[in-house]
Formats: C-alpha cells, structure tokens, sequence
C-alpha cells in the first residue's frame, strides 16, 4: 500500500516537473522569437529601425500620435514600429521595451508612464547606445536624451485657472483621474490643486481613480454625485474621464450647473464641447508629439543636438474660442 502511495506521488511530482518545463520551455522560445524578430527588422535596409511604445495604443489619442509618426517615417525615410498595451499595464509595456533593446532596434519613443519604473530600463538602452526619446510623459531622472509632449504640471495649472475664470472662487470640486501613479497624471492633479489652493472657497471634495477607463470614470462620477451632497464642478484629467463624467452627468438633474473641465481634443470631448455637455477642454497636440519625435531621435541618431525639453502647446478651448484653434496638427473644419 505504502508503495502504491509513493509511486503514485513520484508519478504526480514527474508530470508536474514535465508540465513546468514545457511551460518554461515555450516561454523562453516565444521569447527568444521575438528578440530574433527585432533582430531581423533591424538588419534588413530600409534606413533606421525606431520603435514607438505607448500606454494604450488602441486609444484615439495614441491613434494620432501614430498619424504623426507615420508621417514623419515617410519624411525621413525610415520604419517606426508602433507598440503598446491593449489597456494600461505597466508591466507588458515594459516587457516591450525590453524586447526592443535586446532585439538592437535602433532608437526608441516611450511614453514613461512610470518614472520609477522606466528610469532603470531608459538608462539600460542608452547603456547599448540606443538613444531614447520620451513622449507625452517625460522621465527626467532618467538618460533620455529628449522629451517631447506637454507640461503637464502647468497643463494641470491651466486647468485650475480656467475653472476659477470660469465657475468663480467658490465650489466644491470633484477629480476623476485615470491613474495616481502615472507621472503625467500625477502632475496634472498636483498643478490644478496648485492653481486653486489660493481660493479658500473653492475645495476639492474627492478625488477618484478611473484605471483609464471610462466606464469606470462613470462609475466614480455616479457615485461622487450619490453621495456628495454638492458638488459644482468636474474635473477630468484625460479623455476617457472626461466622457465617463459627462455620461454620468446625463440623467442628473442639475447637470446644467455643474461646470465640466476635461483634457483632449478627440472627436466625442469637441462633440460634447459644441453640445454643452462639456464646458472646457485642455487640448494637447498629440499629432506634433508623434511627428516631433520620430523627427528628433533621426536627429540624434545623425549627431545632431537637440534641447532637452520639448514642450508642445497647450490651448484651453470653448465654445466660443473653439473655431480658432486647428487641433493636433491638423484642422478638421
């Protein structure tokens, strides 16, 4: 009986150890594919291989950015692989970049959504003399050798300001913001409260986090508006929580007062600035940002020197300003 037992055992551990190895195995040979993928890219002439890795590549933002990029590739004559996570996770967009600089690509664009996570991994590509330009979110403790995108400290700071021009020095305020430990995020809640923290009357009353989703931006916007019992005013730090605050707002029965403030340009956030549903937007030029970036690391590749910061403009747009403005990069009128 005691044998059985033991044979029985020795059998489970033996297929469990198989089992591990295989996965391992293929792990490591679905690894070692895609290095050799980059490998090849790399050493095929067709000028320099660059490779762009963002947060969220199927977002309309990300979308234009890539517009800007391919026009560039085709300016400059090179190739630009555009990758990124389906939805935010830091760590396979890390795993890309990693794949990227083990493959010997030529130059990289990221958008360092993690200034701690990102800094060892810029520096380890700058290391193997691949030069790194960040985009959109900057991680300046790191050896990038450029940043081009947005303050968005000061993005942040406009927005306070435009709300206090806007709503007055009195109101309770409520932030939906798709994450607190991505950089630009961070940044752009910490200017907002920066520009209102002189009012006394005006008070940010919650502070929720969306995961760069708008479903669950409504989700945060229904219940700030559940359970608060005023709230004057919203504020959306990118996008996706600026449409899932005003989807919120839809059914509410004064969300004719209260005032809407949200970032990006994009198609839905103009549409619901030209229908009111929206009060405000801080547009940004994604389009510059893509086409920019390709532009500056050729440069670099070249031995040409560029600054080390690279702001792009910020507009603050309404409704009565909004036939001003060409938006990123291009004009849609």
């Amino acid at each position: 009986m005691l044998f059985k037992v033991v044979t029985s055992l020795t059998t489970v551990f033996i297929v469990t150890s198989l089992a591990f190895s295989i996965y391992y195995f293929q792990e490591v040979r679905e690894i070692d594919e895609e290095i050799a993928a980059v490998r090849r890219d790399s050493e095929e002439d067709r000028g320099y291989r660059l490779a762009l890795i963002t947060e969220q590549m199927d977002h309309e933002y990300w979308h234009i950015v890539e517009e800007g990029v391919r026009e560039a590739e085709t300016d400059l004559d090179v190739d630009v692989k555009y990758l990124g996570t389906r939805r935010t996770n830091y760590e396979e967009q890390y795993r890309l970049m990693d794949m990227q600089i083990a493959g010997g690509v030529d130059g990289i664009i990221v958008q360092a959504v993690s200034e701690e996570m990102f800094q060892p991994l810029i520096n380890k590509a700058i290391d193997r003399n691949i030069p790194v330009v960040t985009i959109d979110t900057d991680a300046p403790s790191s050896n990038r050798l450029s940043y081009i995108g947005t303050d968005n400290y000061q993005a942040g700071f406009t927005a306070g300001e435009a709300l206090v021009n806007d709503l007055g020095e009195t109101g309770n305020i409520a932030i939906i913001t798709n994450s607190l430990t991505s950089t630009h995020q961070r940044l752009r809640v910490q200017g907002f409260e920066d520009a209102i923290s002189e009012y006394e009357e005006l008070e940010i009353i919650r502070t929720e986090v969306s995961n760069n989703t708008r479903i669950e931006a409504e989700q945060e916007a229904l219940a700030i508006l559940r359970e608060e019992e005023e709230v004057d005013a919203f504020y959306g730090t990118s996008a996706l929580d600026g449409l899932g605050i005003t989807e919120a707002l839809k059914e509410h029965p004064q969300k004719e007062e209260i005032y809407t403030i949200v970032f990006d340009s994009l198609d839905e956030t103009l549409a619901l600035l030209r229908s009111g549903e929206v009060d405000t937007i801080i547009s940004q030029q994604p389009y510059e940002m893509g086409y920019k970036s390709v532009e500056t690391l050729v440069g670099l590749l070249n031995g040409e020197s560029y600054p080390e910061i690279q702001h792009t403009v910020v507009d603050v747009l309404r409704q009565d300003n909004l036939a001003d403005f060409p938006f990123d990069g291009r004009d849609p009128r």
